[in-house]
């Protein structure tokens, strides 16, 4: 069932899962579903091809970034 319902739509989140499955009668934490997919190798969105490439690419272009000039501002 988890992997149908993932199967039909890749990009659904673990709280969406868990909501689609609770509807079934199925109760699981996000946990669960996270081990679940970890078990089974299965990625999640933010290891699709398309992703990793953009971090790649955004990660290239901060080459000429210097740490030690980097100012980090908090919102209080």
């Amino acid at each position: 069932m988890v992997l149908a319902l993932h199967g039909a739509r890749w990009d659904i989140t673990l709280d969406e899962l868990r909501r689609k499955l609770a509807q079934s009668r199925v109760s699981v934490a996000i946990s669960t579903l996270h081990r679940f997919f970890a078990r089974h190798e299965i990625t999640r969105k933010k290891d699709r091809p398309n992703v990793l490439n953009a971090r790649e690419a955004w990660f290239e272009g901060q080459l000429d970034l210097d740490p030690e000039r980097l100012v980090f501002i908090n919102e209080i």
